[in-house]
């Protein structure tokens, strides 16, 4: 249970009687009323705040018959899934909302196996991070720290084929930088970017005439030595000093 300051409503959500409920309701202060049975799973144990930044309830985790690890926000009428990826799924959580640092602070709770007492700490940002500036928030980006230079840049080669940006948040780039990582010896590099660069060419991302260029930076590249960093951007690095890909 969770109150709304900027609609002035408790805002109550499922729980125990006898079976678990995913009923929603709201007490303006003299009634109940019911708003929704849709949403998250029936479960009891979970975790709710206010977010006064975005004028929204958030729900975490609890239990259905397993431990939840996902979180749901409802601005008055719907609720909508806003992340299954974050906590370990667990019950008994204490979550309260810092409105001066905008960021909902999560603590501990029960988790697997048999109850579990955990003594994490977690936070979620009100204002969604986009740690690479790509328009993809980091929740939904596979690559959160991409290489976003204009072409494809393959240890100090510039290919001159333009670096896509898909869909997941990663670029081309990236595809080729998980080549590098992954790879045993510089022939088995050489093959992934072949495959890759191939797979393109058939989605017609490329051309075959960028397809070559490619292939041939990747055949002089220097691969870094085992347990070395790779050539993959870390956070805060700048991947060129002028202009980058974006998302609209």
């Amino acid at each position: 249970m969770a109150y709304d300051r900027a609609r002035g409503v408790t805002v109550l959500f499922g729980g125990y009687d006898g079976s678990l409920q995913n009923d929603t309701w709201e007490w303006n202060g003299s009634a109940w009323t019911r708003r929704s049975t849709t949403g998250p799973s029936p479960r009891s144990d979970h975790a709710m705040i206010y977010d006064s930044a975005r004028g929204v309830t958030v729900l975490f985790g609890g239990w259905d018959g397993s431990y939840k690890g996902d979180t749901w926000e409802w601005e008055g009428t719907t609720w909508t899934l806003l992340s299954e990826v974050g906590p370990p799924g667990r019950l008994y959580s204490a979550m309260a909302y810092d409105s001066a640092r905008a960021v909902t602070v999560l603590f501990g709770g029960a988790a697997e196996p048999l109850l579990r007492t955990a003594n994490d700490t977690w936070e979620l940002p009100s204002c969604p991070v986009d740690s690479d500036g790509d328009g993809v928030n980091d929740p939904d980006d596979e690559c959160d720290i991409s290489d976003l230079r204009l072409t494809v840049v393959i240890d100090g080669c510039d290919s001159g084929a333009i670096n896509h940006l898909f869909d997941d948040g990663c670029t081309m780039a990236d595809g080729i930088a998980e080549c590098a990582e992954e790879a045993g010896n510089h022939g088995a590099f050489v093959g992934c970017v072949a495959e890759l660069t191939n797979t393109w060419v058939r989605e017609e991302i490329i051309t075959s005439r960028d397809k070559g260029p490619i292939q041939r930076c990747a055949a002089h590249a220097d691969l870094p030595e085992p347990g070395l960093d790779s050539a993959r951007p870390s956070k805060g690095d700048s991947t060129t000093p002028v202009e980058t890909l974006s998302r609209p």
